[in-house]
């Protein structure tokens, strides 16, 4: 079978993103590419990941594409990967729903205790496994 990159459409940037593992599960990483709809490079990244669960290294691969998109103004942007129906079939097809903070008051008090964590003791995530007394 012959494959070949497809460009995204004219003045939209193009995001490819890919994760590996090694056969033992020794290593992992990930990486990404930036590029017009030339095909011209535009701007790559690449990482170690602590993790070699290939679903978490899919999603950390596009999260710090799309923080970089965002970040440097790559937009209109189109994402193209390999295990992108893997992800949406994992997650159930989840879709994506605008509400108003109003309507999001929980993980808008959450993001607001997050901003509590600054230099204590947790370096990344606190995990809730119960509702917190401010909410």
């Amino acid at each position: 079978m012959y494959v070949k990159w497809n460009p995204p459409p004219t003045k939209v940037f193009c995001l490819n993103t890919d994760g590996a593992v090694t056969q033992g599960n020794s290593r992992a990483g990930f990486g990404g590419v930036f590029r017009d709809y030339k095909g011209n490079w535009v701007m790559g990244y690449a990482s170690h990941s602590p993790s070699t669960i290939v679903m978490n290294i899919e999603l950390m691969t596009l999260l710090r594409g799309l923080q970089m998109a965002f970040t440097h103004h790559l937009t209109p942007l189109q994402n193209q990967m390999d295990a992108q129906e893997d992800l949406i079939q994992h997650l159930n097809s989840p879709p994506l729903n605008h509400t108003y903070r109003e309507q999001n008051i929980v993980a808008d008090k959450l993001a607001y205790f997050g901003m509590e964590l600054k230099g204590t003791t947790i370096t990344f995530l606190q995990i809730l496994l119960t509702s917190p007394h401010f909410i």
